[in-house]
């Protein structure tokens, strides 16, 4: 009926019919919300002024030829809130606009056309160019590309950068008022100005882990020192131990496949049975396969499996038929030589006592890993220390124990575990000393090749702030304002997470008069923006909730509910299902509110315009 009379009718008496109809149902069942005040395409009316779709398409389409970031995934525009910062973007502008015409300001379209005759155009208070600097203004390529690839005529484009030009302008004088005292200026200057750039070498615990090869002794000793941790690890790790198929522990040398490389590789197989050589030394100075640094361990394999492996068929068939201990002949495959050992076996349920030796191993090699690394950072930092030139540290291939600090005999001139006393060294070792002179070390693993830490420098940082790339270090930036002198490294070595670090000042810029004297006025300017952004946000916020309290905005809730619920997967929950087999239900996220975002500039969305 409603609809007939407001169709069919133009006569005052049929207006006046409609209206008493409206006032009886408002008296009746309360006044007719915000929503209904709006027309179909209303999405926000602001002092009178409505935003329709066919605005917030052009918002869409204006932030995006902006460059601002409008990502295509709806996961990461719910993110965001791509469409909320849009639409709240356009109610502060007509806000800002509305309180700067109460204030007497204006900005003409004359503005606004001078504004496009320089090329530019604004959006969020940002001035962006549409023009290169070499281009002059063409009105035919305006109106045909730049006014048609944003969906708008000219008149509404002109408005709309007229309310840009005039809410800008209201941030403008309050940015002026704002006055930043002399002290928090020089403040900041101390803050950014006192600026430290550090080398530093990471020596990683995992790498200096692989070169240990625990002794029966030191897992003997790990398992009576830890017998309660190991009882925890075993039971939370039990099925490791449990229904095992036949399994074998490899360790392997693989080398080119060359005359040269197989006499070698046949003399070291030799000097393996012997006793003179040991496999895994083999495979740390000459194997080519990423089991090197741990000496050629590969790990457990399953002898019958028949999955996919790195390794060639024709070595996987030779494990079956290889004893435990015994070294195998070198097998050619796949281009490469090979030389095998099974080292151990097992199969079904692993005894307990073995098992805890297995974690033990684990547990022996972290220790001596921390152990090590630490070792070849006091021997680097001995080095420097000692004279060595800083970068030809760091440049030439690393050996444990190379330093007078710890000796520096190569592994091939250190007694065999197991070898006979008296047994002759390895060819091509050093000779045993002369009577009289210091005994060769007994540390199995002077000399062995080590990962060599790489010489780094960080980006300048303030003092107060953490590490770039390397986070908070206990007491490293302490030292570093702290040292005297032109020392390369510094006197410690700091423990982060899985590593240790050597560390020296590469350069150190401190606060002065004359320094702050030259950035004094830049700084000015950027902490009252900064101050004037929070001023004009929260002031701006407070006035759309105060003008939404009285119905100076409305806003079409059903409307803009639809326009922020984004078309995202729900998250998996099992495989895909929620309880009982049902979809899984996407979390509810906070409800948007029109005048939740005014006020920030647009968020993330213009965060990498505003750098």
């Amino acid at each position: 009926m409603l609809e007939f009379i407001r169709r069919k009718s133009t006569s005052f008496l049929s207006w006046f019919i409609l209206g008493g109809i409206a006032l009886v149902f408002g008296l009746q069942f309360g006044l007719p919300s915000d929503s209904l005040t709006l027309g179909p395409d209303g999405l926000a009316e602001v002092y009178g002024e409505e935003i329709r779709k066919e605005d917030f398409n052009f918002q869409t389409r204006m932030a995006s030829t902006m460059g601002f970031a409008m990502p295509k995934e709806a996961e990461l525009r719910e993110m965001i809130g791509v469409n909320e910062e849009l639409l709240d973007g356009a109610v502060e502008r007509m806000l800002l606009a509305h309180e700067a015409r109460k204030m007497g300001l204006a900005a003409t379209q004359k503005e606004a056309e001078d504004l496009v005759l320089d090329g530019h155009a604004m959006m969020f208070g940002i001035r962006n160019d549409f023009l290169r600097k070499e281009d002059k203004f063409n009105y035919s390529i305006f109106k045909n590309n730049w006014l048609r690839s944003l969906g708008i005529n000219e008149d509404h484009y002109l408005q709309h950068q007229s309310e840009e030009l005039l809410a800008q302008t209201l941030r403008d004088l309050m940015t002026a008022s704002i006055v930043v005292p002399e002290s928090e200026v020089r403040r900041e200057y101390e803050a950014t100005a006192n600026t430290l750039t550090l080398r530093y070498a990471r020596y990683e615990f995992a790498a200096f882990a692989d070169l240990v090869d625990p002794t029966p002794e030191q897992l003997d000793a790990y398992v009576a020192a830890h017998a309660d941790a190991l009882e925890q690890r075993y039971e939370s790790q039990k099925t490791r131990f449990t229904a095992l198929p036949k399994q074998a522990r490899l360790q392997l040398v693989q080398v080119a496949a060359n005359p040269e490389a197989k006499a070698a590789l046949e003399q070291a197989r030799a000097g393996i049975e012997a006793g003179t050589e040991r496999l895994s030394g083999v495979a740390r100075t000459r194997s080519m396969h990423d089991t090197a640094g741990r000496g050629g361990d590969y790990g457990w394999v399953d002898e019958d499996s028949q999955t996919a492996s790195d390794l060639p068929d024709a070595v996987r068939r030779a494990v079956p038929g290889l004893a435990t201990e015994a070294v195998s002949e070198v097998i050619e495959a796949d281009g490469s030589l090979w030389l095998l050992r099974v080292t151990e076996r097992r199969e079904g349920d692993v005894p307990k006592e073995l098992a805890l030796r297995e974690l033990a191993e684990e547990g022996v090699r972290d220790e001596q890993g921390r152990e090590l690394a630490r070792r070849a950072a006091e021997e680097d930092q001995n080095a420097v220390a000692g004279g060595t030139p800083l970068l030809e540290v760091f440049a030439r291939p690393g050996a444990l124990g190379e330093t007078t600090l710890f000796g520096g005999k190569p592994i091939e001139a250190l007694p065999l575990e197991g070898a006979p006393e008296g047994s002759p060294p390895t060819e091509g070792a050093p000779q045993a000393p002369a009577e009289g002179a210091p005994a060769a070390p007994t540390d199995p693993l002077a000399g062995v090749a080590r990962p060599k830490a790489e010489l780094q420098s960080t980006i300048p940082f303030a003092k107060g702030q953490k590490i770039p790339e390397l986070g908070a270090v206990p007491g490293l930036v302490d030292d570093a304002w702290a040292q005297e002198g032109d020392a390369e490294l510094l006197d410690g070595i700091y423990e982060v997470q899985g590593a240790v670090l050597l560390a020296g000042v590469e350069n150190r810029e401190k606060a002065t008069d004359e320094g702050y004297a030259q950035v004094r006025q830049e700084l000015y300017d950027r902490l009252r923006r900064l101050e004037a952004s929070r001023l004009v946000g929260t002031w701006a916020k407070r006035r759309c909730f105060d003008a939404k309290g009285r119905g100076d905005i409305k806003v079409s809730e059903e409307t803009i509910k639809r326009l922020t619920t984004y078309d995202t997967p729900a998250e998996d929950e099992g495989e895909g299902e929620g309880k009982d087999g049902e979809e899984p239900e996407k979390p509810e996220k906070p409800a948007f509110t029109v005048c939740d975002r005014v006020g920030g500039g647009g968020g993330f969305l213009t965060a990498r315009a505003r750098q």
